[in-house]
């Protein structure tokens, strides 16, 4: 802990470099390339090979199938629809629904990877249902208080229970050809943790999980050099340090998960996790337009299977995906740079919101502003700080096309004017230094 004596975002931006460099997930040294994938279900075989022929359709540069839960248990189960709960009940079974994955769920592994896009599967490891297959082979290795889903919590402190899930699932990862591991966790386990204290020892069965839980995932990183974890935990419940350095939270909340997200939440919740979290990934939802989009824009967006099928279905509206598509894949990769807040962080329709994304070592950016609905402001000047007051710099405004040159220098002194006519809309205006050897872009 050390005096700050300097302005709060350049600590926030000082805490998103350290966060970056030590504490987010790497690959083979490098920094983990969020997916950009189609959520699905665990339906069927049949279902979800033809769901990826569906996505290769749209032309979209979507680069990874997801199956979320559902894809296990005993035949007769509802867990193939994810409108019902038995996906929750029957966790503990760790093998696919052979009535619905006759041939196991290397079938669609292989099927997403012919197709050029990665595989995601789900797994909740760190609980079973009474009487599922996991729990009754090894009851010694779950705890005594049953929590939701008629459930009992992995004693993973315990080493036999640790090297069993290790075995488990890193069989799991080969079988069944899993590229991106999803990894879920719907309880709160704090009740089982203190109930397995011995007298005097409270806190010591949360210490021994918790290092076991980094443990686990320490040893699949090591047996599976390119596999990347998706840390879920009910969306964002595990958003820990040291979590984040060994996973990416794919499906940053649950917020997604109900019919009336906002874009002004997730905005917010961009604000939010950018010093601590700084790449996340989350799943579009709501009306197709431009303000909507940029408002979940993150360094990895994806799509739900029923928008694939309403953009087949609908020519133009898979024009305007294919083109807002275009500007997220080139703005997300920005999120590895710096996040300058430019507007106060409020919920209010009546606010302009704002935040710059820049690479100080390349020179790289993007302004993204939101004229909320209420807002009756129609224009913001932003300074646009690290730019070099030597250079030229080329701004391209993602939504017309339109571009211009300015200097560093006029930035700086003058700043950025972005003007939104129209309420409810958005601006993305990327910039780059400007190459002497090129002809200036046409407006």
């Amino acid at each position: 802990m050390i005096f700050w004596d300097g302005r709060v975002d350049d600590a926030q931006r000082t805490i998103r470099r350290f966060m970056l460099k030590y504490h987010t997930s790497h690959v083979k040294g490098e920094l983990v390339d969020p997916p950009v994938p189609v959520c699905s279900w665990g339906h069927n075989a049949a279902r979800n090979m033809h769901e990826i022929d569906e996505i290769k359709a749209t032309g979209l540069p979507l680069d990874t199938y997801w199956v979320d839960a559902g894809w296990y248990g005993p035949a007769g189960t509802r867990c193939a629809d994810k409108r019902t709960v038995d996906w929750a009940y029957y966790v503990g079974w760790y093998d696919p629904d052979v009535s619905r994955y006759p041939n196991g769920m290397r079938e669609v592994s292989d099927y997403s990877r012919k197709n050029g896009m990665r595989f995601v599967l789900w797994l909740e490891p760190d609980r079973a249902v009474v009487g599922s297959p996991a729990q009754t082979a090894h009851p010694e290795y779950y705890m005594n208080v049953e929590v939701d889903a008629n459930s009992k919590m992995l004693n993973i402190g315990m080493e036999e229970a640790y090297q069993w899930a290790l075995e488990m699932i890193s069989e799991r990862i080969r079988e069944y050809g899993i590229d991106i591991l999803r990894i879920d966790y719907n309880t709160g386990p704090l009740d089982s943790w203190r109930d397995k204290d011995e007298p005097g020892r409270r806190g010591i069965t949360e210490i021994r999980c918790v290092e076991n839980f980094y443990r686990l995932w320490d040893t699949l990183h090591e047996r599976f050099p390119e596999l990347i974890i998706d840390n879920c935990a009910s969306g964002g419940r595990r958003l820990d340090f040291e979590a984040n350095t060994r996973a990416i939270p794919l499906f940053r909340s649950d917020y997604l998960c109900y019919a009336d997200v906002s874009p002004e939440g997730m905005q917010v919740q961009t604000a939010g996790l950018a010093p601590y979290v700084p790449l996340n990934g989350t799943i579009f939802r709501g009306n197709t337009d431009w303000y909507t989009f940029m408002s979940f824009l993150s360094a990895g967006v994806g799509l739900r299977m029923a928008q694939i099928e309403a953009a087949l279905e609908d020519k133009a509206l898979g024009a305007e995906l294919r083109r807002m598509f275009a500007v997220m894949m080139k703005v997300r990769r920005l999120f590895k740079g710096d996040y300058y807040q430019l507007t106060p962080v409020t919920l209010d329709d009546r606010d302009w919101f704002a935040y710059r994304l820049h690479m100080p070592e390349t020179g790289e950016g993007a302004v993204l502003s939101f004229r909320r609905e209420n807002c009756p402001v129609n224009s913001a000047n932003y300074l646009l700080p690290g730019l070099c007051p030597d250079k030229e710099y080329v701004f391209e405004d993602m939504y017309s096309g339109n571009s211009f040159k300015a200097s560093g220098v006029n930035i700086l002194e003058r700043g950025l004017d972005v003007v939104l006519n129209e309420r409810r809309s958005a601006s993305v205006i990327c910039y780059a230094p400007y190459p002497d050897d090129k002809q200036m872009p046409k407006h």
